[in-house]
């Protein structure tokens, strides 16, 4: 969808790698919802997850990942997903993160932007007419210049490719 406006797909822009904070009201819990997201991280990732936290969604509607490790732990998210170990587990995931739009409370749906598409338009020859489409956004942002938090929609936008062990002792 990026290409076909003109906009070139790059790694670390369009996808990226983040971090997710389990969470659960007790270890079993955390621990089965690690579990969830390891075998099927399309229905493990629902939204619907973001809102069992007892939160608020501040930047919309969609289950967050962090771009720095930091911010799960010392915001607590996860802070129940503990190993056999009691080491405390944090998901590293290839997140695709496409068009982002800084997000707000309120927003349940992707907006959509508006660009002309004759404006691609190379044919020297060919009559200029303003074609207007729409394409929409694929996730939020809490600030569009240096986005730290990242929220998306779809699990199918998820990898969860690694779980990170630490002790934060």
């Amino acid at each position: 969808a990026l290409e076909s406006v003109g906009e070139p797909y790059v790694a670390g822009v369009h996808s990226r790698w983040l971090f997710h904070g389990v969470g659960g009201a007790s270890v079993d819990e955390a621990t089965e919802n690690l579990e969830s997201i390891i075998e099927n991280p399309t229905s493990g990732f629902a939204p619907q997850m973001g809102l069992g936290n007892g939160g608020v969604n501040l930047w919309g509607y969609g289950s967050y990942f962090a771009r720095d490790a930091s911010y799960p732990v010392h915001a607590g998210y996860g802070s129940n997903c503990l190993d056999e170990e009691r080491d405390k587990m944090l998901l590293l995931c290839l997140v695709e993160c496409g068009l982002s739009c800084v997000g707000e409370e309120h927003m349940r749906i992707m907006p959509k932007v508006t660009y002309n598409s004759s404006a691609r338009n190379t044919c020297a020859s060919c009559p200029t007419t303003r074609r207007w489409k729409q394409l929409t956004y694929n996730s939020y942002v809490d600030y569009a210049s240096n986005p730290e938090i990242f929220v998306v929609a779809r699990g199918e936008q998820v990898y969860p490719a690694y779980i990170i062990h630490f002790d934060q002792a």
